[in-house]
């Protein structure tokens, strides 16, 4: 059946995003000082209205080009600024560097 094989692809990007996101964040990675410019980006993940804030894309890149993390440590940052976390938010948040035009 090839919808079972779709599906286990698909399950096992979903673990795979899971444990990047997830995995131990960086000894150095310290979220809290990139709180004011990724605070914005929390109601795009919340509720994903479709394109990201002005003022989330503006913290991204600035914290990408002035800190030298990566977009994985990113969404990780605003995933723990925003404090729960669900499937869906892993996505959006994961999604959100390229929406805004970071790339690397």
């Amino acid at each position: 059946m090839a919808s079972s094989g779709v599906l286990k692809v698909v399950c096992v990007v979903v673990v795979f995003m899971a444990a990047l996101l997830l995995g131990g964040a960086k000894a150095s990675l310290q979220c809290h000082q990139y709180a004011d410019d990724l605070l914005p980006c929390i109601p795009y993940v919340q509720i994903n209205s479709g394109v990201p804030a002005e003022m989330c894309c503006n913290g991204i890149r600035t914290v990408y080009t002035k800190n030298q993390i990566t977009r994985i440590d990113i969404a990780r940052c605003i995933l723990k600024l925003k404090g729960e976390e669900s499937l869906g938010d892993y996505h959006f948040a994961l999604g959100l560097p390229d929406r805004c035009g970071v790339v690397g």
